[in-house]
């Protein structure tokens, strides 16, 4: 197949795009690229002309779509969509893409609530996320149910992430220096007076932070409820979050037999805001866990984060590259993993990367899990930070089998975690 990747500036994301292509290439297709950057650039300098600009380029692209014989079109998030110009087809917006039938996909490294800053939530709800033409690539089911059966995206894919195994590899020269590593990105919250105290103590109650969290957001749910029984289903629904966070939220909010909840579901932008809110809660699990941790063991982070306020007492590695993150891992025994819980199943990027990089992946347990790692043997998923202790201290304690979940981990990523093997899969898919 002709393949034509439209390819955002930036950092890491970019870098993982990149990951994404090459994937696609190594699969046996052929991978064009088209830079956005010099595009956004001249809408930025004059927004006056940017309708024009946007219908000039679109226009442009039309042809060369045709004249390149372009099989699959594919951009990060929604970019596509928010570059090009649309139009309408039977009386229905549809983009470019619908109206020469050449398949887009929409690759989703963040869910659609939180991607781009949330600048894709006016279009929720809109026929322009379901055109014939679209499909939407996400790391897990239960997010793509969100996105069709609520928040109106089309036909949508749900496959684990992968990696670029020439980036992600073993680094045997490299000889491990803490206990544990981890990548920790910006966006972390700032601890409270009872997350301080919790950190001193041996056996910390998370949940009691989780139930503080939920204490302290209900007066913003009663303002997004705008009356008593929008905001007594919300109270019911962050009740559910405190109390069953792995069950879907979706099935969650189903179960609340109410108008009210029927009416949330009705609303796909008072859905994302109110489920955006509701997982907030557990956005204090990844700097309390790795915080507490590094009073118990040898740690160290890298990456945007900054666990200063949380009383952190590791090293900080910096901010290496993408390609030199498999480096910062192989200087740890164990690699760690807490996500920001904002999606309620599958795997972020990390155990991948942790696990090709040739170290044993510690990762807070999530639903889903098993459809990448079989649990215990490739990976070590623990419920709370004495538990995700205790197994640290089973592994340091046991070289061999550090040794072999770490190699566990990477056979299992490299026979079915890259991105040529996912990119078989996702034209298989569509």
């Amino acid at each position: 197949m002709r393949l034509l990747f439209l390819l955002q500036p930036g950092a890491n994301s970019r870098s993982i795009f990149l990951d994404f292509i090459r994937g696609f290439r190594q699969a046996g297709h052929e991978a064009l690229t088209l830079e956005l950057a010099p595009i956004w650039h001249a809408y930025d300098q004059n927004p006056a002309a940017r309708p024009a600009l946007m219908s000039r380029f679109t226009g442009q692209l039309r042809e060369a779509l045709v004249a390149q014989r372009i099989d699959l079109t594919c951009a990060m998030w929604g970019n596509a969509l928010t570059t090009l110009m649309h139009s309408t087809h039977d009386g229905a917006p549809r983009t470019l893409f619908d109206l020469l039938n050449i398949p887009h996909l929409l690759f989703w490294l963040d869910a659609p609530h939180w991607a781009q800053g949330g600048s894709m939530l006016p279009a929720f709800g809109t026929p322009i996320l379901a055109g014939p033409a679209l499909r939407h690539l996400i790391n897990n089911p239960a997010t793509a149910r969100e996105m069709t059966d609520v928040l109106g995206f089309g036909a949508t894919i749900a496959a684990p992430y992968a990696i670029n195994e020439e980036v992600f590899r073993p680094r045997p020269e490299i000889t491990p220096e803490f206990d544990l590593v981890a990548c920790i990105g910006p966006g972390d919250p700032a601890p409270t007076p009872l997350a301080l105290r919790e950190l001193e103590s041996s056996t910390p109650d998370l949940d009691a932070l989780r139930r503080e969290a939920a204490d302290l957001l209900r007066p913003r749910l009663r303002e997004l409820a705008g009356n008593d029984a929008s905001a007594a289903a919300l109270d019911a629904l962050l009740d559910s979050q405190v109390a069953a966070r792995h069950i879907p939220m979706l099935d969650r909010l189903r179960a609340i037999d109410t108008d009210i909840a029927r009416a949330i579901l009705a609303d796909p932008r008072l859905y994302t805001r109110a489920t955006m809110a509701n997982r907030s809660i557990e956005s204090l699990e990844r700097p309390f866990t790795t915080a507490w941790l590094s009073r118990r063991f040898s740690c160290a982070i890298f990456g945007e984060g900054d666990l200063s306020a949380w009383g952190f007492r590791g090293a900080h590695l910096g901010r290496p590259a993408h390609e030199e993150q498999s480096a910062a891992y192989a200087r740890g025994r164990i690699g760690l993993n807490l996500m920001r819980w904002q999606d309620d199943a599958g795997l972020n990027l990390k155990p991948y990367e942790i696990s090709a990089s040739g170290r044993s992946c510690l990762c807070s347990a999530r639903a889903w899990t098993d459809r990448s790692f079989e649990p215990g043997r490739e990976i070590l998923a623990f419920s709370g930070p004495a538990h995700a202790a205790q197994l640290t201290r089973e592994l340091l304690d046991d070289p061999a089998r550090l040794t072999a979940i770490a190699e566990a981990g990477l056979a299992r990523t490299r026979r079915d975690h890259t991105w040529c093997t996912r990119a078989a899969q996702i034209i298989d898919s569509l």
